[in-house]
């Protein structure tokens, strides 16, 4: 288990994940980090997964 906001590492290692929801203080998503991203039935996790996405394509191109 790796607990971490670091989202380069949740698509890198990641093979479930699990996302709190600071307001409702619950469980709002788990399961695979790139099928959140795109299925997720919640919209703040896909947005926040797409943003990941494209930090980790700006570290690896420089």
């Amino acid at each position: 288990m790796v607990v971490t906001h670091e989202l380069a590492s949740i698509f890198a290692i990641g093979t479930n994940s699990v996302f709190l929801d600071a307001e409702s203080r619950t469980m709002i998503a788990q399961g695979p980090p790139k099928e959140l991203r795109d299925k997720s039935d919640n919209l703040k996790v896909r947005e926040f997964l797409h943003r990941g996405e494209h930090q980790v394509m700006e570290s690896e191109h420089g």
